[in-house]
């Protein structure tokens, strides 16, 4: 659906700019926000996969 291409989008600058900024407030480490974000599934999810981050 066009909708979601436009939350992967958005979610996969955001993760981007994480990555590049080296932020993942308010997880102490990537690790940590990766493994959180993990848990709650989601368009979020694929998108890290996409990444090869998970």
């Amino acid at each position: 659906m066009p909708s979601d291409r436009l939350v992967v989008d958005r979610v996969a600058r955001h993760m981007q700019r994480r990555l590049a900024e080296n932020d993942w407030r308010p997880y102490g480490s990537q690790a940590d926000a990766l493994q959180a974000w993990a848990r709650l599934g989601g368009i979020r999810v694929d998108v890290l996969r996409a990444l090869d981050l998970l």
